[in-house]
């Protein structure tokens, strides 16, 4: 239980404190007006206020729907569970994700407790703070604070680069959990969330009277 404390704060607050270093790096004053304004039990609150929306934010319009997508585009072979999924099962990146998350509810509960949350969740952090790192180095530069650009644009870029790396180790050890299943349980989650899979023939459409298909070129 405290470790996966550890690892919902790193997801849910970070993003926060983060967002409060890099303002004040660029603009110490906003913090000192900021904590004028609110409590410091009101500045606690707005920081994880801040910090839950972006975290919603980030995983679903970056994470789930960008960085994905680019791990798999540099993937070459199945070296992580979507394409592994969507070579063996004939899925599409939305659905290889969702047959994922079925088998570990179902098949890697103990896989995924303890440590490996808290692994899961510095990823998540390196990439916020990269990202969050962004506006606030633009910022920087829009009123001439070199010296803030230089610092803000150094942590978002080793941060980017940190997760970027980690990430792809992450994904590896979770294609041995995917691989670790018996091979009829995922056929079998795969039959139930999306039916038979399809046959070589099905996937042929035939002209009429016999003809050739209209997939030849």
């Amino acid at each position: 239980m405290p470790k996966l404390i550890l690892a919902e704060a790193i997801r849910y607050f970070f993003p926060g404190l983060w967002a409060v270093f890099f303002l004040s790096l660029v603009q110490p004053s906003a913090i000192e007006q900021i904590q004028n304004r609110f409590t410091p039990l009101g500045f606690l609150l707005l920081i994880l206020v801040v910090s839950v929306a972006f975290y919603a934010l980030y995983r679903s319009f970056i994470y789930d729907s960008v960085i994905l997508r680019i791990q798999d585009l540099l993937r070459r072979g199945p070296k992580n569970y979507r394409l592994f999924l969507r070579q063996e099962y004939k899925l599409d990146h939305p659905q290889a994700v969702q047959m994922f998350l079925t088998l570990r509810e179902k098949c890697l509960r103990d896989q995924y407790s303890g440590g490996i949350q808290v692994r899961a969740a510095s990823v998540h952090m390196l990439y916020l703070a990269g990202i969050l790192g962004v506006p606030f180095a633009l910022w920087s530069f829009w009123i001439h604070n070199s010296g803030s650009v230089i610092i803000i644009g150094l942590i978002s870029v080793v941060c980017l680069l940190g997760a970027f790396i980690e990430d792809r180790r992450y994904e590896e050890m979770e294609l041995g959990f995917v691989k670790s299943i018996p091979a009829e349980v995922r056929l079998k989650t795969r039959i139930d969330l999306f039916g038979p899979m399809p046959s070589a023939n099905s996937e042929q459409i035939a002209e009429p009277n016999g003809g050739e298909s209209s997939a030849t070129g």
